[in-house]
């Protein structure tokens, strides 16, 4: 089974992969990816169950990581890429950063929580709620969850954007990007993200 994948930029350049939140598809990174298309190779796949993989059944995130994983495998110039995440792409893209190091070159990861919740029930009642807060401005245990995914890898890097809310791809677009280009090109990430 294949999902769809948007692609863009130079075949010979270095790709990056983007993947998006829960209930959008890959116009979400529109943006990014006019930000970036002009000397890199952007992949933006439709996630399963979303846009134009709604056909491809939602199953599980593992599921999904090793799609995206194969996409990459198939379409990344060096068959391997940096991968981007935000909300659920965010939990693929750390699914695919601790079991596809192979075809990963690096991860992105925002708008994920790995502490567990206290209290289960409300929150889940709750979720709705909570759907566009994120970055500085994120429930606490997403705020500090950061810390421990970067802790999980030998370089990782914690950061919060200020003043943001979930989907801060969209509410800062160039922070955002900026952030993308700092990292694939390993510079400092840009100073106006704070440790988290």
């Amino acid at each position: 089974m294949t999902i769809f994948v948007h692609e863009t930029g130079p075949h010979d350049a270095g790709a990056v992969v983007l993947l998006h939140a829960v209930g959008t598809t890959g116009w979400m990174w529109e943006w990014q990816v006019t930000a970036l298309e002009s000397d890199l190779r952007v992949l933006v796949p439709d996630l399963p169950g979303h846009g134009r993989s709604a056909a491809v059944p939602w199953e599980a995130i593992g599921g999904t990581a090793a799609l995206v994983a194969e996409l990459i495998a198939a379409r990344a110039p060096s068959v391997r890429a940096p991968v981007v995440g935000l909300s659920l792409g965010g939990y693929v893209a750390a699914t695919l950063a601790a079991t596809a190091p192979d075809v990963v070159a690096s991860a992105i990861v925002s708008g994920v929580n790995v502490l567990p919740f206290p209290n289960p029930g409300r929150l889940r009642l709750m979720g709705a709620l909570m759907a566009p807060v994120a970055g500085e401005k994120e429930h606490d245990l997403t705020r500090r969850s950061p810390a421990e995914i970067a802790a999980a890898f030998p370089n990782g890097e914690a950061r919060l954007a200020p003043g943001v809310g979930h989907a801060w791809s969209g509410e800062k677009p160039d922070l955002f990007t900026a952030m993308i280009r700092a990292h694939l090109s390993g510079s400092a990430l840009p100073g106006t993200l704070t440790h988290a």
